[in-house]
Protein backbone atom coordinates (compact mmCIF):
# COMPACT_ATOMS: atom_id res chain seq x y z
CA UNK A 1 0.00 0.00 0.00
CA UNK A 2 1.18 3.72 -0.56
CA UNK A 3 -0.55 6.26 1.64
CA UNK A 4 -1.35 9.85 1.02
CA UNK A 5 -1.19 12.53 3.71
CA UNK A 6 -2.59 12.15 7.26
CA UNK A 7 -5.70 12.95 8.11
CA UNK A 8 -4.65 16.08 10.66
CA UNK A 9 -2.10 16.83 7.73
CA UNK A 10 -2.80 21.01 7.70
CA UNK A 11 -1.05 20.18 3.87
CA UNK A 12 -3.99 17.54 2.83
CA UNK A 13 -6.20 18.77 0.12
CA UNK A 14 -9.36 19.71 1.20
CA UNK A 15 -12.40 17.54 1.39
CA UNK A 16 -14.65 17.64 -1.89
CA UNK A 17 -17.10 16.00 -3.32
CA UNK A 18 -16.44 12.20 -4.85
CA UNK A 19 -14.92 12.41 -8.21
CA UNK A 20 -17.43 9.60 -10.14
CA UNK A 21 -15.27 6.57 -11.14
CA UNK A 22 -14.43 5.49 -14.58
CA UNK A 23 -15.89 2.07 -15.70
CA UNK A 24 -14.28 -0.97 -17.44
CA UNK A 25 -15.07 -1.12 -21.05
CA UNK A 26 -16.92 -3.80 -22.01
CA UNK A 27 -15.75 -7.24 -22.72
CA UNK A 28 -12.41 -6.49 -20.41
CA UNK A 29 -10.37 -9.13 -18.73
CA UNK A 30 -8.84 -7.78 -15.38
CA UNK A 31 -5.69 -9.12 -14.60
CA UNK A 32 -2.61 -8.36 -12.21
CA UNK A 33 0.71 -9.66 -11.20
CA UNK A 34 1.21 -10.67 -7.74
CA UNK A 35 4.70 -8.45 -7.86
CA UNK A 36 5.68 -5.59 -9.41
CA UNK A 37 8.45 -7.42 -10.54
CA UNK A 38 10.43 -10.74 -11.60
CA UNK A 39 13.23 -11.60 -12.42
CA UNK A 40 14.52 -13.48 -15.49
CA UNK A 41 13.56 -17.44 -15.28
CA UNK A 42 11.50 -16.69 -12.11
CA UNK A 43 7.69 -17.80 -12.60
CA UNK A 44 5.35 -14.69 -12.31
CA UNK A 45 1.75 -15.10 -10.79
CA UNK A 46 -1.14 -14.24 -12.67
CA UNK A 47 -4.56 -13.38 -11.40
CA UNK A 48 -7.40 -13.20 -14.13
CA UNK A 49 -10.69 -12.46 -13.96
CA UNK A 50 -13.71 -12.17 -16.43
CA UNK A 51 -16.84 -13.80 -18.12
CA UNK A 52 -14.95 -15.46 -21.00
CA UNK A 53 -14.95 -19.61 -19.80
CA UNK A 54 -11.61 -19.62 -21.90
CA UNK A 55 -9.02 -16.77 -22.63
CA UNK A 56 -5.68 -16.72 -24.57
CA UNK A 57 -2.35 -15.47 -23.02
CA UNK A 58 0.87 -14.24 -24.41
CA UNK A 59 3.44 -12.26 -23.32
CA UNK A 60 4.93 -9.14 -25.09
CA UNK A 61 7.89 -6.85 -24.62
CA UNK A 62 6.99 -3.10 -24.77
CA UNK A 63 9.11 -0.49 -26.47
CA UNK A 64 10.58 -2.56 -29.72
CA UNK A 65 7.06 -2.93 -31.54
CA UNK A 66 7.25 -1.33 -35.25
CA UNK A 67 4.31 0.97 -34.64
CA UNK A 68 2.87 3.57 -33.16
CA UNK A 69 -0.24 3.33 -31.27
CA UNK A 70 -2.34 6.12 -29.73
CA UNK A 71 -5.34 4.52 -28.03
CA UNK A 72 -5.01 4.47 -24.33
CA UNK A 73 -6.47 0.99 -23.39
CA UNK A 74 -4.18 -0.95 -26.00
CA UNK A 75 -0.86 -1.36 -24.72
CA UNK A 76 1.54 -2.83 -27.93
CA UNK A 77 4.86 -4.42 -28.02
CA UNK A 78 6.80 -7.31 -29.23
CA UNK A 79 5.55 -11.35 -29.13
CA UNK A 80 8.29 -12.94 -26.82
CA UNK A 81 5.93 -16.18 -25.46
CA UNK A 82 4.04 -18.66 -27.12
CA UNK A 83 0.13 -18.46 -27.28
CA UNK A 84 -1.53 -20.52 -24.57
CA UNK A 85 -5.25 -21.17 -23.88
CA UNK A 86 -6.52 -20.72 -19.79
CA UNK A 87 -9.34 -21.76 -18.90
CA UNK A 88 -10.99 -19.39 -16.55
CA UNK A 89 -14.67 -19.84 -15.68
CA UNK A 90 -14.41 -16.64 -13.74
CA UNK A 91 -11.44 -16.78 -12.23
CA UNK A 92 -8.21 -18.30 -11.92
CA UNK A 93 -4.42 -17.70 -10.58
CA UNK A 94 -1.95 -19.34 -12.92
CA UNK A 95 1.90 -19.13 -13.41
CA UNK A 96 3.71 -17.51 -16.48
CA UNK A 97 7.12 -18.33 -16.91
CA UNK A 98 9.64 -15.39 -17.36
CA UNK A 99 11.37 -15.99 -19.87
CA UNK A 100 15.64 -15.43 -20.52
CA UNK A 101 14.46 -11.81 -21.22
CA UNK A 102 16.39 -8.31 -21.18
CA UNK A 103 15.51 -6.29 -18.90
CA UNK A 104 12.25 -3.71 -19.26
CA UNK A 105 8.23 -3.19 -19.37
CA UNK A 106 6.89 -6.43 -20.44
CA UNK A 107 2.73 -7.14 -20.24
CA UNK A 108 0.15 -10.27 -20.29
CA UNK A 109 -1.74 -9.39 -23.17
CA UNK A 110 -5.46 -11.44 -23.11
CA UNK A 111 -8.00 -12.25 -25.35
CA UNK A 112 -11.37 -14.28 -25.59
CA UNK A 113 -13.80 -14.87 -28.53
CA UNK A 114 -16.18 -11.98 -28.92
CA UNK A 115 -13.93 -8.85 -27.90
CA UNK A 116 -12.61 -9.35 -24.73
CA UNK A 117 -9.31 -8.31 -24.11
CA UNK A 118 -6.53 -7.16 -21.40
CA UNK A 119 -3.42 -6.28 -20.38
CA UNK A 120 -1.40 -6.84 -16.97
CA UNK A 121 1.53 -5.06 -17.08
CA UNK A 122 5.35 -6.28 -15.40
CA UNK A 123 8.75 -5.27 -15.08
CA UNK A 124 11.62 -7.72 -16.09
CA UNK A 125 14.09 -6.70 -13.65
CA UNK A 126 17.79 -8.41 -14.20
CA UNK A 127 18.65 -11.44 -11.80
CA UNK A 128 21.52 -9.65 -10.54
CA UNK A 129 21.14 -5.70 -10.05
CA UNK A 130 24.29 -3.73 -11.45
CA UNK A 131 23.99 -5.78 -15.18
CA UNK A 132 24.35 -2.49 -16.48
CA UNK A 133 25.96 0.52 -15.48
CA UNK A 134 22.56 2.24 -16.17
CA UNK A 135 19.63 1.79 -14.49
CA UNK A 136 15.62 2.85 -15.13
CA UNK A 137 13.11 3.50 -13.07
CA UNK A 138 9.68 3.01 -13.41
CA UNK A 139 7.05 4.86 -11.59
CA UNK A 140 4.56 2.00 -10.64
CA UNK A 141 3.49 3.74 -7.19
CA UNK A 142 2.38 6.61 -9.04
CA UNK A 143 0.69 4.42 -11.86
CA UNK A 144 -1.33 3.27 -9.41
CA UNK A 145 -1.77 6.32 -7.42
CA UNK A 146 -3.66 7.15 -10.88
CA UNK A 147 -5.46 4.17 -11.19
CA UNK A 148 -9.20 4.85 -10.51
CA UNK A 149 -9.97 0.81 -10.59
CA UNK A 150 -12.95 0.45 -7.83
CA UNK A 151 -12.09 -2.63 -6.54
CA UNK A 152 -14.74 -2.57 -2.93
CA UNK A 153 -17.52 -1.45 -5.58
CA UNK A 154 -18.56 1.41 -3.41
CA UNK A 155 -18.91 3.99 -6.91
CA UNK A 156 -15.38 5.69 -5.94
CA UNK A 157 -12.15 4.61 -7.39
CA UNK A 158 -10.07 3.29 -4.92
CA UNK A 159 -7.46 6.20 -4.98
CA UNK A 160 -7.31 9.59 -3.03
CA UNK A 161 -7.56 11.53 -6.88
CA UNK A 162 -10.75 10.11 -6.85
CA UNK A 163 -11.67 11.11 -3.19
CA UNK A 164 -9.46 12.75 -0.70
CA UNK A 165 -10.54 10.65 2.22
CA UNK A 166 -9.38 7.63 0.43
CA UNK A 167 -5.42 7.41 2.57
CA UNK A 168 -4.17 4.37 0.80
CA UNK A 169 -3.58 2.94 -2.27
CA UNK A 170 -3.75 -1.17 -2.93
CA UNK A 171 -0.73 -1.44 -5.28
CA UNK A 172 -1.88 -4.83 -6.75
CA UNK A 173 -5.45 -3.34 -8.79
CA UNK A 174 -5.69 -4.37 -12.29
CA UNK A 175 -5.55 -1.36 -14.38
CA UNK A 176 -8.27 0.58 -15.67
CA UNK A 177 -7.99 1.12 -18.91
CA UNK A 178 -6.17 -2.00 -19.71
CA UNK A 179 -2.95 -0.67 -18.32
CA UNK A 180 -0.60 2.08 -16.85
CA UNK A 181 -0.13 5.39 -17.85
CA UNK A 182 0.28 5.23 -21.99
CA UNK A 183 2.70 8.29 -21.16
CA UNK A 184 5.79 5.86 -20.49
CA UNK A 185 5.21 4.23 -24.31
CA UNK A 186 7.16 7.39 -26.17
CA UNK A 187 10.20 6.74 -23.55
CA UNK A 188 9.88 2.96 -24.37
CA UNK A 189 9.81 3.25 -27.90
CA UNK A 190 12.89 5.94 -27.80
CA UNK A 191 14.87 3.84 -25.28
CA UNK A 192 14.51 0.47 -27.21
CA UNK A 193 14.95 1.54 -30.49
CA UNK A 194 18.23 3.10 -29.73
CA UNK A 195 19.23 0.20 -29.07
CA UNK A 196 19.95 1.01 -25.44
CA UNK A 197 20.44 -1.64 -22.30
CA UNK A 198 19.62 -1.05 -18.76
CA UNK A 199 18.28 -2.41 -15.77
CA UNK A 200 14.93 -1.95 -15.34
CA UNK A 201 13.45 -1.46 -11.83
CA UNK A 202 9.97 -1.18 -9.99
CA UNK A 203 9.42 0.88 -7.37
CA UNK A 204 10.15 -1.67 -4.78
CA UNK A 205 13.21 -2.59 -6.30
CA UNK A 206 14.76 0.46 -5.98
CA UNK A 207 13.28 0.13 -2.30
CA UNK A 208 15.11 -3.07 -1.71
CA UNK A 209 18.90 -1.28 -2.33
CA UNK A 210 20.47 -0.35 1.39
CA UNK A 211 21.87 2.92 0.69
CA UNK A 212 22.96 5.74 -1.88
CA UNK A 213 26.28 3.89 -1.73
CA UNK A 214 24.87 0.51 -2.47
CA UNK A 215 23.11 2.53 -5.25
CA UNK A 216 26.52 4.51 -6.49
CA UNK A 217 28.45 1.31 -6.82
CA UNK A 218 26.15 -0.13 -8.68
CA UNK A 219 25.35 2.20 -11.42
CA UNK A 220 26.91 5.21 -13.20
CA UNK A 221 23.25 7.20 -14.19
CA UNK A 222 20.31 6.30 -12.58
CA UNK A 223 16.93 7.25 -14.94
CA UNK A 224 13.23 8.44 -13.68
CA UNK A 225 11.44 7.16 -16.69
CA UNK A 226 8.10 9.40 -16.08
CA UNK A 227 6.05 11.12 -13.46
CA UNK A 228 7.57 9.54 -10.43
CA UNK A 229 5.73 10.96 -7.18
CA UNK A 230 5.21 8.54 -4.90
CA UNK A 231 7.99 6.60 -3.26
CA UNK A 232 8.86 5.32 0.68
CA UNK A 233 11.03 7.64 2.89
CA UNK A 234 13.72 4.70 2.06
CA UNK A 235 14.09 5.55 -1.61
CA UNK A 236 13.74 9.62 -1.00
CA UNK A 237 17.21 8.99 1.21
CA UNK A 238 18.82 6.72 -0.90
CA UNK A 239 18.47 8.65 -3.88
CA UNK A 240 19.09 11.91 -2.23
CA UNK A 241 22.29 10.40 -1.19
CA UNK A 242 23.49 9.03 -4.71
CA UNK A 243 22.83 12.60 -5.56
CA UNK A 244 24.98 13.98 -2.77
CA UNK A 245 27.79 11.40 -3.99
CA UNK A 246 27.85 12.72 -7.56
CA UNK A 247 29.73 16.06 -6.08
CA UNK A 248 29.45 19.26 -7.99
CA UNK A 249 27.78 20.32 -10.77
CA UNK A 250 24.63 18.65 -8.14
CA UNK A 251 21.44 18.06 -10.00
CA UNK A 252 18.35 19.77 -8.42
CA UNK A 253 15.47 18.07 -7.08
CA UNK A 254 12.28 18.83 -9.46
CA UNK A 255 9.00 20.16 -7.60
CA UNK A 256 6.85 16.90 -7.58
CA UNK A 257 5.37 16.17 -4.24
CA UNK A 258 6.94 12.70 -3.05
CA UNK A 259 5.06 10.70 -0.20
CA UNK A 260 5.82 7.95 2.07
CA UNK A 261 4.32 4.74 2.66
CA UNK A 262 6.11 4.86 6.18
CA UNK A 263 6.60 8.25 6.45
CA UNK A 264 4.33 10.75 5.36
CA UNK A 265 6.61 13.54 4.26
CA UNK A 266 5.89 16.13 1.37
CA UNK A 267 9.22 15.90 -0.45
CA UNK A 268 10.31 15.95 -4.00
CA UNK A 269 12.02 12.98 -6.16
CA UNK A 270 14.47 13.44 -8.88
CA UNK A 271 12.94 13.72 -12.40
CA UNK A 272 14.59 12.64 -15.15
CA UNK A 273 18.55 11.65 -15.17
CA UNK A 274 20.51 11.65 -12.01
CA UNK A 275 24.00 11.12 -12.29
CA UNK A 276 26.16 9.36 -9.83
CA UNK A 277 29.77 9.04 -9.47
CA UNK A 278 31.22 6.55 -11.98
CA UNK A 279 33.39 3.77 -10.90
CA UNK A 280 36.60 4.50 -10.93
Amino acid sequence: MISAWPPDDPTSPPARERVSTPRDEPRTIRASFAERSYASGEAALLTLLADAPVVTLRMFHAGPEGTRNRRPDVMTGRLVSLLRKIELGGAAVVRVPIGTWKSGLYFARLEAPGGYLGHAPVVVRPKKLGESRLAVVLPTNTWQAYNFRDVDGDGVGDTWYAHPRIPCVDLTRPYLDRGPSARIRGFLRWFEHGGREADFLSDDDLDRVKSGYELARLYDLVVFASHEEYVTSHVWDVTERYRDLAGEPRVPLREHVLLSRRASRPSDLPHGPVEGPRAQ
